[in-house]
């Protein structure tokens, strides 16, 4: 089993500050309260990221709409990304994935719009 923690965040900035020995008590503290998880781990790496993951704050629900407006009369434009669907990598996938269907439907209308119908006669 592999797992990743992050430690820190907006809640608690200073708490990714703290030395490896109290963060690594913390974590292992943690997974075995929420997962129940006990022994040592057969590897650690730790990297500290002080401005790694942005944080949306309180209003950024105005921002999205904005986006939405922007992409409904201009018709073509599209965002996607961290900004738009979330922050994590999933996250950024997915909104890759989206924005590639939705780009592609969009060339598909183009193209059957500019397209003279073909009769059969």
């Amino acid at each position: 089993m592999t797992l990743t923690c992050y430690v820190g965040g907006c809640r608690n900035p200073k708490l990714a500050l703290e030395e490896r020995r109290i963060l690594r008590e913390i974590v292992l503290k943690d997974l075995q309260r929420l997962l129940g998880l006990k022994g040592e781990p057969t590897f650690e790496h730790y990297f500290s990221y002080p401005k790694a993951i942005p944080q949306y704050e309180v209003g950024y629900g105005k921002v999205k709409e904005v986006m939405n407006k922007i992409e409904s009369v201009s018709k073509g434009f599209f965002f996607a990304g961290h900004y738009r669907d979330g922050i994590s990598l999933a996250d950024s996938i997915l909104s890759g994935d989206n924005i590639a269907q939705k780009i592609q439907s969009y060339i598909s209308e183009r193209n059957q719009v500019s397209q003279p119908a073909i009769s059969a006669t």
